[in-house]
């Protein structure tokens, strides 16, 4: 995770969110970042091994 990332996810864990929020909103960010592709998509198309 980034520093904004971390710092982001502070302010939104203090103000507004549970985790699910932060899970949700964190998600729909992964897909506007990867073309409307969800994080569980990308590493499949990238072959990303499972950890």
């Amino acid at each position: 995770m980034t520093q904004i990332e971390k710092e982001l996810s502070l302010s939104l864990y203090k103000h507004v969110f549970d985790d699910q929020g932060f899970a949700r909103i964190s998600g729909k960010g992964d897909q506007a970042l990867f073309g409307g592709n969800t994080t569980i998509q990308m590493k499949r198309k990238l072959e990303v091994p499972k950890s």
